[in-house]
């Protein structure tokens, strides 16, 4: 878990964790240079030995606090899971998690989510309804991270790829399971309630048009940060990577120098975010070559 002013629900989504139906948890905790009340209250739970770590950083943005607790937990645990400050977790979210990456073999685990208000009252639910695929990630440029539980296979792949933590934990985490061929199980049930407030760090409800907008603003932020991970993708001299993937990354690559290799871009099913406004403004910028 990372931490920053998070006080107002912190308690509570603490509290969750702690009372989980498992039979054992640890919590690792790097606060990113909070001034509200957050740290009095992490320290608290640390000297009540209900926090196994805790670190106290300067700021440097919630996605680099992520990677800096990533790297200092040990890989000794069968399961990992990322953590929001304030959501709330239902008390089966991670044994139920992980029964269902048991039965299905798989090495990620992620689900839906439940929107809720600042008082967990339910706003809706959002799911993935499309192929969970590296295209498919690689187009949605995000995955909820609050959902996630892998092993410490996964854990040990993310601490091994340093040079692509310009990416945001989360995206990088599912990404990189699949390009390395490990099964991620997708599950449309949710036992995490997502709470939206007006201090969220990430996402936050939002109409369609505005999400359009949103992502006009960062067409070329988004553009160079997928040129840039795919140069890197292709310059890694050692990969598990099936035929696939390396020919998708390879056509991301040459769509904008080839019109057949554009239409066939465009075409690509997998592309889908499963956002259909977005999906659009997405073929209009391969078109033009600013995807």
């Amino acid at each position: 878990m990372s931490t920053y002013n998070g006080n107002l629900y912190l308690k509570q989504q603490i509290d969750s964790i702690l009372n989980q139906n498992i039979t054992s948890i640890d919590i690792y905790v790097r606060d990113d240079g909070s001034k509200d009340g957050t740290i009095e209250l992490l320290k608290s739970y640390q000297n009540e030995g209900k926090i196994k770590s805790l670190i106290l950083g300067s700021n440097v943005g919630y996605s680099k606090s992520f990677y800096e607790i990533i790297n200092s937990v040990p890989e000794e645990y069968d399961f990992y899971a990322f953590s929001d400050q304030d959501d709330y977790w239902l008390f089966d979210k991670i044994s139920s998690g992980i029964q269902r990456m048991l039965n299905n073999k798989s090495s990620l685990y992620v689900s839906s989510l439940i929107f809720v208000d600042k008082n967990l009252k339910s706003l809706y639910k959002k799911s993935f309804k499309n192929k969970l695929s590296f295209p498919s990630v690689f187009s949605r440029g995000s995955f909820a991270g609050c959902t996630m539980i892998f092993n410490y296979e996964v854990l040990s792949l993310i601490k091994s790829l340093s040079v692509f933590y310009f990416l945001s934990y989360d995206y990088l985490t599912l990404l990189f399971t699949l390009l390395n061929g490990k099964k991620v199980y997708y599950d449309n049930d949710s036992k995490i309630l997502h709470r939206i407030h007006h201090s969220n760090a990430t996402i936050r409800i939002e109409s369609c048009f505005k999400k359009i907008n949103k992502r006009i603003i960062e067409i070329q932020k988004i553009k160079n940060t997928r040129e840039l991970l795919s140069k890197e993708l292709l310059n890694l001299t050692t990969n598990n990577f099936s035929i696939e993937n390396i020919q998708f990354i390879k056509l991301y690559r040459d769509y904008k120098f080839s019109l057949i290799k554009k239409f066939r871009f465009i075409l690509n099913k997998d592309l889908s975010t499963n956002r259909f406004l977005i999906d659009i403004l997405n073929r209009f910028l391969i078109l033009f070559n600013k995807y």
